[in-house]
């Protein structure tokens, strides 16, 4: 029981870290959606407060907040899974965004 408890930390420890990498990333590829997510994890604010804070429109921060989640779950499950750091390189998810970048 003891082992499981500590094998279950450890993995929680790695995600975090992970998570924390992929935050660092994100700040330098899309300072605005790297502060929606802090808005809205760290913070708890709502989407319509978030989007009210960041003067864009609600549809904006939705589509920003599904974008940085999706991104953000695909470098820490490809940290997770490679035990490498999440890329600077790393392209946003073509679904969520298309090819047309960071919004600005």
């Amino acid at each position: 029981y003891l082992d499981d408890l500590v094998d279950a930390f450890e993995e929680r420890s790695r995600n975090l870290v992970a998570l924390g990498d992929a935050l660092d990333v994100l700040e330098s590829k899309d300072p605005m959606a790297a502060r929606l997510v802090h808005l809205r994890f760290f913070v708890g604010l709502s989407l319509p407060d978030v989007s009210k804070l960041l003067q864009v429109s609600l549809r904006t921060a939705e589509r920003e907040w599904r974008w940085a989640k999706a991104w953000l779950r695909r470098e820490v499950e490809r940290a997770k899974h490679d035990g490498a750091s999440p890329r600077r390189s790393s392209s946003p998810p073509p679904s969520c965004r298309g090819s047309t970048g960071p919004i600005t």
